[in-house]
């Protein structure tokens, strides 16, 4: 019975989460600063990165990844060249967008 119970509260608690797409974008200098980083400071960058997923705690579903040559597709499924730069993604669960 206990763990009927455990299971019906952690459904509860999931239906109360939303989950949030959290974007970055970088320009062109962002971009050459980091290739001609350092190890060291490509390890700083990364500190960072690894301190703001601690803070996150369990709100970090997903840490996400870099993405590359994003495209357009229209209705039709046709990819086309994008000018916007999307170079990442982390999916956040909370119960608001201020308690991501």
């Amino acid at each position: 019975m206990a763990q009927a119970k455990k299971k019906a509260k952690a459904k509860a608690k999931a239906k109360a989460m939303k989950s949030y797409l959290v974007t970055y974008h970088s320009g062109a200098a962002a971009e050459k600063k980091m290739a001609k980083s350092t190890p060291e400071e490509m390890n700083a960058m990364m500190q960072k990165w690894m301190d703001w997923a601690a803070k996150c705690g369990e709100n970090l579903e997903e840490m996400g990844a870099p993405l590359q040559k994003g495209v357009n597709l229209n209705s039709k499924g046709k990819a086309s060249p994008s000018s916007r730069k999307i170079t990442g993604y982390s999916k956040l669960t909370a119960p608001s967008i201020a308690g991501a």
